[in-house]
């Protein structure tokens, strides 16, 4: 937090350190700008998706992969079920993060790992359908699909396991919400699962989820915790060393 920056007021540290930099270079016009932006920016992004997540519940619920209901339209052709329940998911998120910068790790890493299953996808349809013509032709074969998905994976793992456990659990409620749905409906008017083919999902997760535990990435992983007890073994023991080198330290006279 920055304290008597402007007025005695304390921003928070989501407008980065140039906002910093340009507090401490006396410029406090541009760090007001960049701290309204930090406001502007996700307040944009908020309403974006605020509009687009009903309407994707809405399109699962057309296909038979989410509850009928949130295919009811209002007289303006908002799914207002749809609405509702983005706005009590939304309003439960507050309570696992502690700061902005917390939330905004776990949507990132929610919208990165989202997009590890394209490459995936695009390398089956190229075995699969390797004459199928389409408006376009992307070049590198299986090696661009493969740099793609790890890229995905690396940017998730890279973020900690203090903030993808959050994300890994919410995944996990999805598909326990997803076999429930299943379980409980009429089959007959929704499509199958095909688990068969769709088995590595669980897999290519759990995997990753397992990694990011074992990883140094994060002050709750494993790695990390037995990082930060080396660190405080060293302190300690560089204390003790300054304590037997020179024991009366705190007793000389600056004199």
């Amino acid at each position: 937090m920055l304290r008597d920056g402007w007025g005695g007021l304390s921003f928070s540290n989501s407008a980065g350190p140039w906002a910093e930099i340009a507090l401490m270079l006396g410029a406090m016009w541009l760090a007001i700008i960049l701290y309204i932006d930090a406001v502007v920016s996700p307040a944009d992004t908020g309403l974006i998706f605020t509009a687009l997540t009903p309407r994707l519940s809405y399109s699962q619920a057309r296909v038979g992969n989410a509850p009928h209901g949130m295919t009811r339209l209002n007289k303006e052709g908002i799914p207002c079920f749809g609405l509702l329940i983005t706005f009590i998911v939304a309003c439960f998120l507050f309570f696992p993060f502690p700061s902005w910068a917390k939330m905004v790790g776990f949507i990132t890493s929610g919208t990165v790992i989202s997009f590890g299953s394209g490459p995936i996808t695009v390398a089956a349809l190229r075995r699969r359908l390797p004459d199928q013509e389409g408006p376009i032709k992307l070049p590198g074969g299986e090696t661009l699909p493969f740099l793609g998905f790890l890229a995905a994976n690396l940017i998730v793992f890279w973020t900690g396991w203090d903030t993808n456990w959050k994300l890994f659990l919410a995944m996990a409620l999805g598909y326990v919400v997803l076999g429930l749905h299943y379980a409980f409906s009429d089959r007959s008017k929704i499509p199958p699962l095909q688990f068969k083919s769709g088995w590595w999902m669980i897999l290519w997760l759990g995997g990753l989820a397992v990694l990011s535990l074992l990883s140094n990435y994060g002050d709750s992983a494993m790695g990390g915790r037995d990082q930060r007890r080396e660190h405080q073994g060293d302190r300690s023991r560089t204390h003790r060393r300054q304590v037997i080198l020179c024991p009366n330290i705190e007793s000389f006279d600056a004199r």
